[in-house]
């Protein structure tokens, strides 16, 4: 099984969020805060890595990998241009430091069913 969900750790949510009549997206800093908060204001639900990997497990799997995925940022045409040469240029190095690739914009957990 391929799990993936949002990323707490990510800074942005990059889905929708509506607060009151307005939608607005993306959004710093709205992951960071607690769910119980913002739960009825984001239309994507995110995880931990932590809460992913109680679910997979609580769902009998077995965890093989836990993953992070890097946003490919093309899709926002708002951001500067230099800026998005400059992060994709050096976003896989992140992903090989132990602190830096938690950060990442979504969580893949890997998991197998064990044979009985």
């Amino acid at each position: 099984m391929i799990l993936i969900s949002p990323n707490r750790w990510f800074p942005v949510e990059g889905h929708t969020v509506n607060i009151g009549p307005k939608s607005i997206g993306p959004a710093p800093l709205i992951p960071w805060l607690p769910a119980l908060m913002t739960r009825n204001w984001t239309t994507a639900r995110n995880y931990w890595p932590q809460q992913l990997k109680r679910h997979v497990r609580d769902a009998g799997f077995v965890i093989m990998e836990v993953s992070f995925i890097w946003p490919v940022l093309e899709t926002f045409p708002w951001l500067p241009p230099r800026g998005v040469v400059w992060y994709q240029r050096h976003f896989r190095r992140w992903d090989h430091m132990p602190v830096l690739r938690r950060f990442g914009v979504s969580t893949a957990v890997i998991g197998f069913k064990q044979a009985a």
